[in-house]
């Protein structure tokens, strides 16, 4: 038996930021992390826990104090959204993730906006959700499936479907009004 190991030497900044937001929106505490952890640890790793999650719990708190949690645009994107871990932010970062450019603001929301486009336009590409983001792949036997059908398919509720079909929408009408006001 094999298995499959991907380790990150590099910190994401990005991801970290939207796995923290979404914490603190979804009310997913270090500090009860923390406490869970240690009744499963042996005695030797709780201090290295304890240390490493009290700093977390910190910087949650700092961050929670200077954030607007009731803000709809930010309820919107960091809430979860299909699944537990999964939201918004998540999805629409999976669309530059691997992505190398450098451009100003507009030019990364146009980026976004056609890969999201890509998405909805490609026919041939079939929609699935793992536990942390969205996922093509390519059906087989060179099918096509309309859009709608696409997101028909999914499995998720029916709200959360409209909400994805509005996700584009959404993200360029909230990205046009920051422009405007930076």
């Amino acid at each position: 038996m094999s298995i499959a190991c991907t380790v990150i030497k590099d910190i994401d900044y990005y991801m970290e930021s939207i796995e923290l937001l979404f914490r603190i929106i979804n009310k997913k505490y270090y500090q009860n992390l923390k406490t869970d952890l240690l009744k499963r640890t042996d005695e030797k790793k709780k201090a290295d826990i304890s240390y490493q999650l009290d700093k977390l719990s910190f910087i949650q708190e700092e961050i929670e104090r200077k954030t607007d949690v009731n803000n709809p645009v930010i309820k919107f994107y960091f809430t979860s959204f299909i699944s537990e871990n999964i939201c918004i932010a998540k999805i629409l970062y999976q669309c530059v993730r691997h992505s190398n450019f450098s451009g100003n603001k507009n030019e990364v929301i146009h980026f976004i906006n056609n890969y999201m486009n890509t998405i909805k336009d490609d026919n041939t590409l079939e929609l699935s959700f793992d536990d942390v983001d969205l996922r093509t792949t390519v059906y087989e036997n060179n099918n096509t499936v309309s859009f709608t059908d696409r997101i028909n398919n999914l499995e998720c509720e029916p709200a959360q479907k409209w909400q994805l079909l509005g996700v584009n929408r959404t993200f360029q009408q909230t990205c046009g009004s920051s422009l405007r006001n930076s």
